[in-house]
């Protein structure tokens, strides 16, 4: 039993206290998803594009063996970004995460099937229907470590989708259980199988001192892509993702802006 996944992909560490209090809970292709929005998503009812953040795999395991009755992380990175996102964005909360109360939650959707085709084609079937209720050209994927993982597999199912941006992310699901002598999530998809469509534009980012998701074991997945990573020095797997992409985002969105107003794709 050792050589399960003790330690989760992504948790979260101390960045934001979650308000349930200003979120609801919606339903997908098979489970129920926690959803906020951040203030701008709220004060409109159109959006030509649509940011969508997606949380890590929280709390899985407690011990050796010992599988926690409910995965979901107390505090997120992930949505603390979608609040301080200067866009219209969504947080999508994984199935049986953010106490959803869901009667089809099971123990595998947040430990061997936690990147399962179900999660996917559920998580997808919620995202289109925010798609839709904005009537968004655009969606931008944005996943924190195991989030990140979900992001990518969620980019091979929606056309809309024209930009993925992940955070100490499991792209090669089995290089990262190897790594930690984990058991294989043999029920899930490994996104590092998948190459994603040419019209989806890419970033990674990557801390130099992530311990949990080095760079390198992300090579097949950025091979297979023809990607490179963005390293950002200094940075572990958890620190310091929140202000780092308060900054970088605005660069972001400014370059795209320019482009846009250049003609340029």
């Amino acid at each position: 039993m050792l050589c399960f996944c003790l330690a989760a992909c992504g948790r979260a560490g101390r960045h934001s206290v979650i308000d349930f209090a200003d979120s609801s809970i919606s339903q997908g292709a098979q489970f129920l998803h926690r959803l906020a929005k951040n203030g701008f998503a709220t004060k409109k009812s159109v959006a030509s594009t649509l940011h969508i953040y997606i949380e890590g795999d929280g709390e899985p395991w407690l011990g050796p063996g010992k599988i926690a009755l409910d995965p979901s992380p107390a505090e997120s990175i992930a949505w603390q970004m979608m609040l301080n996102d200067p866009l219209p964005a969504v947080f999508v909360g994984r199935p049986c995460y953010f106490h959803t109360q869901d009667p089809n939650c099971n123990p595998g959707l947040w430990t061997n099937a936690r990147y399962s085709r179900e999660v996917v084609d559920s998580m997808a079937a919620v995202i289109d229907r925010i798609r839709a209720q904005y009537h968004a050209d655009k969606l931008v994927l944005i996943g924190f470590s195991g989030g990140g993982a979900l992001a990518v597999l969620l980019a091979t199912r929606l056309p809309q989708i024209d930009t993925v941006i992940t955070f100490g992310a499991d792209l090669d699901t089995d290089a990262w259980t190897s790594f930690h002598g984990y058991s294989a999530l043999n029920a899930s998809l490994n996104p590092a199988d998948f190459v994603l469509p040419e019209r989806v534009k890419q970033l990674h980012f990557v801390g130099e001192k992530d311990d949990n998701v080095p760079a390198n074991l992300n090579r097949r997945f950025y091979r297979v892509n023809k990607i490179t990573p963005i390293v950002v020095k200094n940075f572990t797997h958890t620190c310091c993702w929140l202000n780092f992409w308060q900054q970088e985002e605005t660069e972001w969105l400014r370059q795209s802006a320019t482009m846009r107003d250049s003609g340029q794709p």
